[in-house]
This record gives C-alpha cells, structure tokens and sequence, in this order.
C-alpha cells in the first residue's frame, strides 16, 4: 500500500513538471 502512495507522489511530481 505505501508504494503505491509513493509511486502516486511520484507521478504526480513528474506530470506537474512535464
């Protein structure tokens, strides 16, 4: 479960920065 808060994180951090 907690991947997947951090995969979240993540790809929301690169979407933003894209």
């Amino acid at each position: 479960m907690v991947s997947l808060h951090i995969f979240s994180s993540v790809t929301g951090m690169f979407v933003v920065r894209i």
